[in-house]
């Protein structure tokens, strides 16, 4: 296994180390158990212990940097010039020393800033951006915001685009097609509608799940429900002492009389677990075991606002203090810290009582928030996935129409975004398919007509995605050994014929059968109904489980457009196509490898994209140079070679003599120990034909009863020895593939460009699932280099942000990011804004939201 990278190798990752160096105190478990809120150096000792074990494990420096950067950031001069060193400072002057060492107040908004450039005009440049994003993934940007409050300045979000680059961006519109409803809010919004479920009976609470906080995850949901009914109870006072002027009212003395009055109404058993849950916050440590239903009818209990009656459906118990209209875009949350800020900034700076339960919530908070957002060193979208799963308690009850509306203002609504894709995953019935995009409908109504029309949302349009997993449920949380509880096994227990995939195919064509029903019953939806992905876990589950049924729905949809046509006299146009490939790979060649395959079987047309596609442009040399030998399961590696070997029969290149002979004894070695037959390569290309030929699968019973047959597809499919042994393990050194992988990569990025396909890129998402380090490595810049190099294949490229809030970011962000990537790396603002112009015209000509043709339908 390969260790990380030291800090040095992955550029500007010092900006990220003191982010992280910073938040410790107030975003970490330790801290939580720590339970201080005052940071004091004679108190902190055992702190930093924990600090320096946990991040000496994941940067190489050496202990003296890490020291020099702790007294930076909790102990410097510039944090705290008004403190003597040897007094420590509450959480709230703390918090607010990072805010402001962060970022600047500019009315509503707040730009980055940094405070100990030498150079006035450095200050707020790209290092002090990206000293931002960094700072972002570690603390929530709602509370770093509201700490920045005064009597002139309440900043609700934070602007990182050059001025020029933003009014292009505003004058001259773009579009999002890369975001995935799910993860495409804020934070603040994911928080506010989880503390709602938690008040719903009928929520399924389980956060149980491998790397998620508070012992994966099994303790979890009552820490949540702890910090539920404080936020409660710390808003109920600050609201009650303002309401009444009881300016000598302290939280403790409220406190007392709040248990005894829940005694006389509903108990002293129940007095008694309020009692002790505040008592179990305030040390960070839970004590006599509450189930999760008593604690939460603890906080049932202080909610006056109901989530669950219909008036109130999707509201924030938190609105029962801190009221907010239904279009502010300005949550309870950010009212609650006000008032407590406040409460600190005058009477409460001695209530130490309400400061302990404070920040031990906000503590909580935040521990939650790096469970959401995804940290970096953490490559691959297995990682993503579990991320991603944490999301969806609160997105069952916030409701595909606020999800929506929450989605258009994280992708630019007021900054010029023109065109809007919504992706989210088919339902098995028509008619609540129909009802959900009537709902979103509905929400974006405002964006569509009530707004300027410079800040006006032009179209929208849904993406149904269908989402590749290695397996159900609760299988996902943990892989067996060998992978053995995988949709891939042919034992897999859900798979009850005994075919690879059978089961996960059966779910998809109940899906698909659904959105078949909605076009052939309401032709016009496919005004609303735009396109059809691919997405989640690419390794997982391969094209051939997807081809007949990407292709009946391409095939329904022109059908659709015809009757249309026919019966109105206008036109629509079909179902566009995209899919996310070549992201996720344990070896570049199995990478291209799963583009090549999508360029052959899958119905991909002109004007189609591929998602992310980051194997077309790695630099080749340089990824085997990184990567030295990989481990890959065998079977994965057979075909990867298979797959090479079909390359140069096809005469794409031409293969040396030493690497024909290496390709055929590799291929027939593999295929012996798999299958117990030693093929030929030509025998096992034919077996990646017959599996992406519908009528080959039907014939061997695929997915209902298995027909006896001795045939190489019949073993693959069926034979669970073969399965496990393929998932056997075999290392490659890189360096002994990397000519071959540059001229297939090559030769992909001509076929790309020659069928007419856009690349979507989300630079974020890139970077921390393909782990770059920075934008200086991202594949893109081979893809469609800003020098224009004479020879390259050009491949238009559009930008997305992909998920918001797993990777912290906005679409107008990734614009800023991209920005500041090339001028970075020597390009002057004229060049890098042009070449942010081609993407964005890009994104607005192969958008998928364009729904009406001038003339017939289309015949492609």
């Amino acid at each position: 296994m390969r260790n990380s990278p030291a800090i040095r190798e992955l550029p500007q990752s010092l900006n990220r180390l003191a982010a992280e160096v910073a938040a410790f105190p107030l975003a970490t478990e330790t801290s939580f158990h720590w339970a201080r809120n005052t940071l004091d150096a004679s108190k902190a000792a055992r702190l930093w212990q924990d600090a320096e074990q946990h991040l000496l494990q994941r940067f190489g420096v050496s202990v003296d940097e890490l020291n020099i950067l702790r007294d930076q950031q909790w102990y410097g001069h510039l944090q705290f010039p008004n403190t003597p060193q040897h007094q420590g400072v509450s959480m709230l002057e703390y918090l607010r020393c990072i805010a402001e060492g962060y970022l600047r107040r500019q009315g509503n908004t707040a730009s980055p800033f940094d405070p100990r450039s030498w150079q006035p005009n450095e200050q707020n440049g790209p290092d002090s951006r990206d000293r931002w994003r960094w700072m972002a993934r570690t603390i929530p940007t709602d509370l770093l915001l509201v700490s920045l409050w005064n009597s002139n300045h309440r900043p609700i979000d934070v602007d990182l685009c050059p001025p020029q680059l933003a009014q292009r961006l505003r004058d001259d519109g773009f579009t999002e097609p890369h975001l995935h409803m799910g993860a495409g809010y804020d934070f603040s919004v994911y928080w506010s509608m989880l503390m709602a479920s938690l008040s719903v009976r009928t929520t399924k609470i389980n956060f149980q799940s491998t790397s998620t906080s508070f012992q994966h995850g099994s303790i979890l949901a009552n820490w949540l429900l702890i910090a539920g009914t404080s936020r409660l109870l710390l808003a109920e006072f600050l609201v009650q002492r303002s309401r009444y002027s009881s300016t000598q009212l302290e939280f403790a003395s409220y406190f007392q009389f709040r248990v005894l009055s829940q005694r006389n109404r509903i108990g002293a058993s129940h007095a008694m677990l309020l009692r002790d849950t505040v008592r179990w916050l305030s040390v960070g440590r839970l004590g006599s075991t509450a189930s999760l239903g008593q604690l939460q009818a603890v906080l049932l209990s202080l909610c006056y606002v109901r989530p669950t009656l219909f008036k109130n459906l999707g509201r924030d118990p938190l609105d029962q203090w801190f009221p907010v209209g239904q279009q502010d875009r300005l949550l309870s949350e950010s009212l609650f810290y006000c008032a407590a800020f406040e409460y600190f900034d005058s009477d409460g700076s001695n209530d130490t009582a309400f400061a302990q339960i404070f920040w031990q919530y906000i503590r909580i908070r935040n521990v939650h928030f790096s469970d959401i957002a995804l940290g970096p060193q953490t490559p691959g979208l297995t990682a993503f996935g579990r991320n991603h799963a944490r999301l969806a308690t609160a997105n069952s009850f916030l409701g595909i129409g606020k999800i929506a509306s929450h989605c258009s203002y994280a992708s630019g609504v007021g900054k010029g975004l023109r065109y809007l894709e919504l992706r989210t995953a088919p339902l098995s019935k028509a008619h609540p398919m129909g009802k959900a995009i009537r709902a979103i409908e509905k929400a974006l109504k405002p964006n569509l007509s009530s707004m300027p029309s410079k800040d006006r949302l032009s179209e929208w349009g849904m993406i149904l995605h269908f989402q590749r997993r290695k397996a159900e449920g609760n299988d996902l949380r943990n892989t067996e050994p060998w992978q053995r509880n995988i949709h891939g096994n042919p034992g897999y227990r859900y798979n009850m014929s005994g075919f690879r995939f059978e089961y996960f195919y059966r779910r998809i064509c109940a899906q698909a059968a659904a959105i078949l029903e909605l076009m052939k019953m309401h032709p016009s939806i496919l005004a609303r109904l735009r396109g059809i992905d691919l997405c989640t876990d690419e390794r997982s589950v391969p094209y051939w489980v997807f081809v007949r049924v990407f292709e009946r729905l391409r095939e329904a949809s022109d059908t659709a457009c015809a009757n249309y046509f026919a019966m109105h006299g206008e036109s629509l146009q079909p179902l566009r196509c995209t899919i996310h490939v070549g992201e996720d790979f344990p070896h570049l060649l199995s990478g291209l490898r799963a583009i090549g395959l999508l360029l052959d079987y899958m119905p991909m047309r002109d004007g189609d994209r591929l998602g992310h596609a980051l194997a077309l442009g790695l630099d080749v040399s340089r990824w085997c140079q990184r990567q030295g030998s990989v481990v890959m399961y065998k079977e994965d590696r057979l075909f990867d070679l298979v797959w090479e070997w079909d390359c140069y029969s096809r005469s794409v290149t031409s293969a040396s003599s030493s690497r024909a002979i290496y390709l055929s004894s590799q291929i027939r070695e593999l295929s012996s120990e798999i299958f117990k037959v030693a093929y030929e390569p030509n025998e096992l290309k034919e077996l990646i034909i017959e599996l992406h030929k519908p009528a080959a699968l039907q014939r061997t019973g695929f997915p209902n009863v298995p027909r006896k047959s001795n045939t190489i597809i019949h073993r693959y499919l069926l034979d669970s020895a073969a399965f496990k042994r393929g998932r056997e393990t075999v290392h490659v050194d890189t360096a002994h593939d990397a000519e071959s992988c540059e001229q297939i990569q090559l030769w992909l990025r001509k076929r790309v460009a020659e069928r007419g396909l856009a690349v979507e890129i989300n630079p974020t998402s890139n970077l921390l699932i393909g782990q770059f380090g920075d934008l200086k490595n991202h594949p893109m810049w081979r893809i469609r280099n800003p020098n224009r190099i004479v020879g390259q294949p050009t491949i238009p490229i559009v930008i997305g942000s992909d998920d918001p809030i797993t990777f912290s970011t906005r679409l107008p962000d990734e614009y800023a990011m991209l920005f500041d990537g090339m001028v970075s790396s020597g390009l002057n603002a004229d060049e890098a804004l042009m070449w942010l112009d081609d993407a964005r015209r890009y994104g607005n000509d192969y958008r998928f939201t364009t729904a009406n043709w001038l003339t017939g339908p289309s015949r492609s």
